[in-house]
């Protein structure tokens, strides 16, 4: 069972710049793609953390943009490090988690405009890790129990919205919600 429900990566560009132009957008106000997206800008940067994966899904999207419009940084806390070159305007995209975004943009989130990614996945899924031992799958049932019974509650959603800027908490109870219909029809 999921520990945790995130709501994923979304692409952020600062308010002051102009809106995407439609050229990069689907009708929904999704990106196409980052490789859309840079054929467009082709001037402008987006900053990534190396050696981190960004999930499948982006890790293929930015595999097809041009290492001219990357900035990729380095470092022990490659969500901090990343963030700042964004927040000093240094690059004009971030691929961030709003709950990240949220952490360091602080009360400043207004500077900052959201898309999603046409495609990409809408939420992540977080588990507790261990290794294939009886003992370890003892523990994950008994986890899975605790966890079942929090499920519905507002504890449970209070734990995952409090993190989030305002404008994710519906999406973010609407995914919990519709997992605890699919298990309550299984």
């Amino acid at each position: 069972m999921p520990v945790n429900f995130y709501i994923s990566r979304r692409l952020y560009q600062h308010a002051d710049s102009p809106p995407l132009s439609k050229e990069v957008l689907d009708e929904e106000g999704y990106v196409v793609s980052l490789m859309q997206l840079f054929n467009v800008y082709r001037n402008k940067l987006i900053v990534t953390a190396d050696d981190l994966s960004y999930g499948p899904f982006l890790d293929k999207q930015l595999a097809q943009v041009d290492s001219a419009n990357k900035v990729v940084r380095g470092g022990s806390n490659h969500y901090e490090t990343v963030h700042r070159m964004f927040e000093l305007n240094r690059v004009d995209f971030l691929l961030g988690y709003p709950v990240e975004v949220m952490r360091y943009a602080k009360a400043n989130q207004d500077k900052y405009e959201c898309y999603l990614i046409a495609d990409s996945p809408r939420f992540t899924l977080g588990h507790v890790m261990c290794n294939k031992t009886q003992v370890s799958r003892q523990v994950l049932e008994r986890i899975n129990q605790i966890l079942l019974s929090n499920y519905g509650t507002k504890e449970f959603l209070l734990a995952h919205i409090n993190y989030l800027p305002v404008q994710e908490h519906r999406s973010i109870q609407e995914v919990i919600e519709r997992y605890i219909d699919q298990l309550d029809s299984n």
